[in-house]
C-alpha cells in the first residue's frame, strides 16, 4: 500500500505553491491566495468501505500535482475515512521530504449531488501549526453541534487557534459540522471576513481517557484561514 502511494508521488510533476494563509502561522509566510475549489472540480469519492491507503495515495498525488483536492463523502463513516486519508497522505509527502514546514488543512463544505446531500472535504497546503498551542476542546458522540460551534467561536475570538479532540466517526462528523456553524457565527459577529474560512488540521495522538487508559484520539486544530 505504501509502495503504491510512493509510486503515485513519483509519477506527478513538482508541486506548485497553492494554499491558505492561516492566522498565527508565520514561519512559512503567506501563501498565494486562491478561491476555494469550484463546485465542479472533480472530487475523490470516499465511502465507508473505501481503502484509506489507496485514497491517501491518490490524494497525495493530486496535492503534489494541483496543490489542492476535494474528497466527497456522505455520512459519518465516509467522512472519517476521508480525514484518515488526509493524515496518511501528509505522511507520504513528509516521507519524501517534500513541502517542509507545511501541512494539509481541510475546509469542510456541504454540497448536493445527484444522490442527495454530501460533504466535501476541500484539502489545501498550509503552514504547519504549533501542536502545543490552543485550548483542547473535547467532542463525543453526544456533543451538540451548536454548543461545540459556540465554544470554538469563543476560543478563536481571543486566540489564533484551538484544538478539538474526538474519537469515532460520529464525533468527528460533529467537529466538521460544528466548524461550519462556528464560521457562520463568527461572520455574523464580524469576527471573520465573509470570504474567510475555518480550516482544520487533523492528526492522531495517544491521550489518556477518563479510565486512565491510553487511547488514540483524532485531534483537529481549528484555525482562521484567510483567502
Amino acid at each position: 500500500m505504501v509502495l503504491w502511494a510512493r509510486q503515485c508521488l513519483r509519477s506527478v510533476a513538482a508541486a506548485r505553491p497553492c494554499g491558505l494563509a492561516l492566522a498565527g502561522c508565520h514561519a512559512a509566510g503567506r501563501f498565494g491566495s486562491r478561491q476555494l475549489a469550484a463546485a465542479n472540480d472533480l472530487p475523490l469519492l470516499c465511502a465507508a468501505t473505501t481503502n484509506v491507503g489507496k485514497l491517501a495515495g491518490a490524494l497525495a498525488a493530486r496535492m503534489q500535482d494541483n496543490g489542492h483536492a476535494v474528497i466527497e463523502a456522505a455520512g459519518p463513516a465516509a467522512m472519517s475515512q476521508g480525514v484518515k486519508a488526509i493524515i496518511m497522505a501528509k505522511g507520504f509527502v513528509q516521507e519524501r521530504g517534500d513541502r517542509p514546514g507545511e501541512t494539509l488543512a481541510v475546509v469542510p463544505e456541504k454540497r448536493r449531488n445527484e444522490e442527495g446531500r454530501t460533504f466535501a472535504l476541500q484539502v489545501y497546503w498550509a503552514p504547519a501549526v504549533d501542536k502545543s498551542k490552543g485550548v483542547m476542546l473535547k467532542c463525543s458522540a453526544l456533543t451538540d453541534n451548536l454548543g461545540l460551534a459556540k465554544a470554538v467561536m469563543m476560543k478563536l475570538r481571543d486566540a489564533p487557534q484551538t484544538q478539538i479532540s474526538c474519537m469515532g466517526s460520529v464525533s468527528l462528523s460533529t467537529v466538521l459540522k460544528a466548524s461550519l456553524i462556528a464560521r457562520k457565527l463568527m461572520v455574523e459577529r464580524n469576527l471573520l471576513g465573509r470570504s474567510d474560512f475555518l480550516a482544520l488540521v487533523p492528526r492522531t495522538e495517544k491521550l489518556m481517557n477518563e479510565d486512565k487508559e491510553e487511547a488514540t484520539h483524532m485531534i483537529l486544530t481549528c484555525i482562521k484561514a484567510y483567502q
